[in-house]
């Protein structure tokens, strides 16, 4: 869940090179894509979502000099980076 669109937007277009789909921010939404016409929509909630979750996993060439990348531009990790199969 996200509570700012246009801070998520500039977040994934920076570090993961998504292009602007369409933005509606009257609406609070957003739809980015990648290089392979994936799109996500990033839209903040209107009112109470309890329990609302979302996982993304993104591919990237390196982890490990992504996750240094993201922390030195001051990206908030809730855990280490870490193995996990």
């Amino acid at each position: 869940m996200i509570n700012n669109c246009q801070a998520s937007r500039d977040f994934y277009v920076k570090n993961f090179g998504f292009e602007v789909e369409f933005e509606d921010l009257s609406h609070r939404i957003v739809a980015i894509k990648d290089d392979a016409d994936f799109t996500i929509f990033l839209a903040e909630p209107q009112g109470t979502l309890a329990g609302f979750k979302c996982s993304l996993t993104l591919q990237v060439d390196d982890v490990d000099s992504k996750y240094r990348t993201l922390g030195a531009r001051g990206a908030k990790f809730q855990s280490p980076l870490a193995k996990h199969f």
